[in-house]
């Protein structure tokens, strides 16, 4: 593969560099976003990343930098946003594959999330911000389509595949798309969205997410090679997945793999395996900590 076209394929996403508040005083931990996450392509398929461009508050921008709203234009796209965290505020994320294929090739999309704040979001515990019901972004990319193929055992690292799971068996299966698949009736073909927005716990303790970040990479592969043989749901899955962890020199494989369908507990369950009638128990709700401003 020729440099130039790698670096196109090779698009390092949303890098986020937080910044910390207090009380008292705002003080900067990390101040600027180095580099880019990666976007993979298997074959010949091609897809880039990008979420809406936002000022630290998470509001977000037009190219010329305004506030959006019904008179100025449409967000601006970029791969690296900065956000200066304060508890109870919800930011704009809403990084998005775009499938840039020229022909209609069928693919199967998959996404490596590490989310450093994940304790940090107000979708993963029942004490939420009274009023609201947010979701943290994993609860989002449920509701999108996305679903967990395997996990770290802390839940930082996540592996999505675009598919559906067996609410019995469990089994995961991809679901081809291309450029003129819709991930929902009111969305534009060929793009599929992750998340939207997240939202920081009233009572998290920002301070200790300064120097963190969330990434999400992603991945396509063409179905081409993965059909006509006699792997189906998981067995597909797994052998997509695998192709691609193979075919580039990046860090796609997660710390402790687990399956997500089965309790934190089970050791014996191999990661990739589907369990059957296990309901998801990821994220047990956390205990709040002690409120910063009561």
């Amino acid at each position: 593969m020729k440099k130039k076209i790698l670096t196109a394929s090779l698009l390092l996403f949303c890098a986020v560099a937080l910044v910390a508040t207090s009380v008292l005083t705002t003080v900067a931990l990390l101040t600027s976003s180095a580099g880019v996450s990666n976007v993979f392509t298997v074959g010949d398929v091609k897809i880039s990343m990008f979420e809406s461009k936002v000022n630290s508050a998470g509001q977000p921008l037009d190219a010329d930098g305004n506030l959006v709203s019904v008179t100025h234009k449409p967000a601006e796209k970029v791969d690296t946003n900065s956000y200066h965290l304060i508890p109870g505020e919800t930011y704009v994320k809403d990084p998005t594959i775009y499938i840039n294929s020229g022909e209609m090739d069928d693919m199967y999309l998959f996404v490596k999330s590490t989310n450093m704040i994940r304790s940090a979001e107000a979708g993963n515990y029942s004490d939420r911000t009274p009023g609201t019901t947010p979701k943290s972004m994993r609860e989002q990319m449920h509701a999108n389509g996305w679903v967990e193929f395997v996990r770290s055992g802390d839940g930082v690292e996540i592996v999505w595949v675009y598919g559906t799971r067996d609410s019995v068996s469990g089994k995961i299966t991809p679901t081809p798309v291309n450029k003129a698949t819709k991930q929902n009736a009111d969305a534009t073909a060929g793009e599929f969205r992750l998340c939207d927005s997240f939202t920081v716990y009233q009572h998290a303790d920002v301070s200790l997410y300064g120097a963190a970040s969330v990434t999400f990479t992603g991945f396509a592969i063409q179905k081409n090679g993965f059909t006509g043989d006699d792997k189906t749901g998981q067995d597909l899955t797994k052998a997509a997945w695998e192709a691609i962890k193979g075919s580039f020199p990046y860090n796609t494989g997660i710390v402790g793999p687990v399956n997500p369908y089965v309790a934190p507990t089970d050791t014996t369950t191999d990661a990739y395996a589907a369990v059957d009638g296990v309901e998801n128990p990821y994220y047990v709700l956390l205990t709040p900590p002690t409120a910063q401003n009561p």
